[in-house]
């Protein structure tokens, strides 16, 4: 039923054909691949939780995903008076809640810019029309390196404020390598990412009152304490997500695997990780 639900409901990006793909390549997993799995290697630990929901009897072991930090300057300084969002224009993500958080705040000179596009881009930029918030709320359309690391760069904070996330926008990840906090819902891996209070602020999802004390309180950081933030965020994403962290933990794993199967083992890769791919994962198999 889950299968299905994930078609009718277009869960993959909003669209009929990626979501029947999605859920056909899940059949196929299930039923053709998982039972010769001697364990997975996952990208976050709600991931694992998802997966032993299905797979009880599953070894399941978490690996932070690489990347590559030293595109990635850290630039704490710079503070722009704005929010980034970054990613798809849907209710999914909290598009609204921003909206009312900026309404909140209306005292205050802070704006929000949105970068990304998506199934409620025009009813997004109908309503900012409708509040009057033109002068605050500001449409970047869909922006590419390197124009989107220097919109990051300058903002106080990347807002992440998601119903629901299985693995992390990317934009989050780059945001606190760059050294800049994250505002996040603690909603699906959000919450294991952004440490609230050392690299960002953690909300509940959908709540417009904590997104706007979040926002508040991050406008109302002294250089010194909001320099400090930045520096934690950095120095976080360099410890948890340097390719050779990575390397390390997956050499623990295996060596973990082994010690307790007696076996060797060895990663799937190439077209049967593609198989896979709907997990956003890499697999082990015996």
């Amino acid at each position: 039923k889950g299968l299905y639900r994930c078609v009718l409901r277009r869960c993959v990006k909003h669209s009929w054909r990626l979501s029947y793909a999605a859920a056909q390549r899940e059949r196929y997993f299930r039923a053709h691949v998982a039972p010769a799995l001697t364990a997975w290697i996952v990208p976050s630990l709600h991931r694992g939780r998802q997966l032993a929901l299905c797979f009880p009897e599953a070894d399941i072991h978490s690996a932070d995903l690489p990347l590559p930090l030293d595109a990635f300057t850290p630039r704490a300084t710079d503070r722009g008076g704005y929010f980034v969002f970054v990613g798809s224009l849907s209710t999914s993500k909290g598009i609204w809640q921003i909206l009312d958080a900026m309404e909140e705040m209306a005292e205050k000179e802070m704006r929000v810019a949105f970068a990304g596009d998506g199934p409620e881009r025009e009813a997004l930029l109908e309503e900012v029309r409708r509040r009057k918030l033109e002068d605050r709320v500001i449409y970047a359309g869909i922006l590419k390196m390197p124009l989107l690391s220097s919109l990051i760069a300058g903002c106080e904070a990347l807002l992440v404020p998601a119903m629901c996330e299985e693995i992390g926008p990317v934009s989050m990840l780059e945001a606190l390598a760059m050294g800049k906090p994250v505002i996040a819902s603690s909603a699906g891996v959000l919450g294991e990412r952004v440490l609230d209070g050392m690299n960002g602020k953690i909300i509940r999802a959908g709540n417009v009152q904590q997104l706007t004390v979040a926002m508040d309180e991050i406008c109302a950081m002294g250089d010194e304490e909001y320099t400090a933030m930045c520096q934690r965020a950095a120095e976080d994403a360099r410890d948890r997500y340097h390719p050779e962290a990575y390397a390390r933990r997956i050499l623990e794993i295996l060596a973990l695997i082994r010690s307790v199967t007696g076996v060797t083992p060895r990663i799937v890769t190439g077209e049967e990780e593609a198989c896979l791919s709907f997990l956003g994962a890499a697999e082990l198999a015996a």
